[in-house]
């Protein structure tokens, strides 16, 4: 018997006692990336989330699920993809940079903002525009650890700066990822 969008009975019901994960549906139906098994893995997921949640809506929301390549995202930028939303996009009047004019692509879907964006452009111009200069060439992020004590976080510093530390935070920075690497670490406590 079908089961809506599963197609079968027996892969809605695998999904539903989680055998097979909901973020792993990509790989379980569409070994070989073929579109119709990646949008099916997209309907299976939205079907499962509304089943198993408040969200009784996302299975028969307006929101489109045609006419994507969901093969762009696997693996890629996004995970447990459920739909696409298409945003306006619009343009911001030049902006020089290093004396070359660039239009501003903008998405966006909050009025007036692509018109404020080209004032500031029109106002960076008119004092000649800007100028850039490259002094470090990396990807920056702060994670916020809570500690239950000052003394606890003052230990947790004093490892980070230890020869053990930057390796074993190297290790488990770059596992989860193909292209991030720990160029190094910076502690502050607050």
């Amino acid at each position: 018997m079908a089961c809506g969008p599963c197609r079968t009975r027996r892969s809605c019901c695998c999904l539903r006692r989680r055998r097979s994960q909901d973020y792993g549906l990509e790989k379980v139906l569409t070994p070989a990336r073929e579109p119709a098994g990646l949008k099916r893995a997209v309907r299976i997921r939205r079907a499962l989330i509304s089943r198993a949640s408040l969200t009784k809506t996302l299975e028969a929301s307006a929101v489109s699920i045609q006419n994507y390549d969901y093969g762009k995202v696997l693996g890629a930028c996004c995970e447990n993809v459920v739909r696409y939303v298409p945003i306006p996009l619009g343009i911001a009047s030049p902006l020089k940079i290093d004396r070359v004019a660039f239009l501003l692509p903008m998405t966006t879907a909050e009025g007036t903002l692509v018109a404020s964006a080209s004032r500031g452009c029109k106002a960076l111009n008119t004092g000649g525009g800007a100028t850039t200069v490259l002094t470090q060439d990396a990807m920056t992020r702060g994670p916020a650890i809570d500690f239950p004590s000052a003394v606890v976080a003052a230990d947790a510093e004093a490892w980070v700066a230890s020869p053990a530390g930057p390796e074993a935070l190297r290790a488990a920075f770059e596992s989860p990822w193909r292209f991030a690497r720990l160029t190094g670490t910076k502690t502050a406590m607050a």
